[in-house]
């Protein structure tokens, strides 16, 4: 085994911005957006939550760090056992090996 890691759903509160021309008090009812976030959760704390969705051996691609304070739901969708097989070109190759 490489690594174990819980895949997770996370959707979160983030801020929303506009910069075309609005009536006054319509623009009072506009509300923040929440964006969702899936993804693999390899570190958390009180200040923030990382989410990664690729690997590469002991290499991570697509990160989020998202704030805590954020976080309006979490979701575990499973966990994910990853072994060094899986990383290894040769086992998904189609190419017959020659000596």
């Amino acid at each position: 085994m490489l690594f174990k890691y819980c895949k997770y759903g996370c959707w979160w509160e983030d801020a929303t911005g506009d910069s075309s021309w609005q009536d006054l008090k319509q623009s009072t009812y506009n509300e923040p957006t929440i964006c969702y976030t899936e993804g693999y959760l390899i570190a958390r704390n009180v200040d923030y939550h990382t989410f990664v969705m690729s690997f590469q051996k002991d290499e991570i691609g697509d990160q989020m760090v998202i704030p805590t304070k954020a976080i309006k739901k979490l979701q575990r969708l499973g966990t994910k056992i990853f072994t060094e097989e899986e990383f290894s070109y040769g086992t998904y190759s189609k190419r017959k090996k020659t000596s």
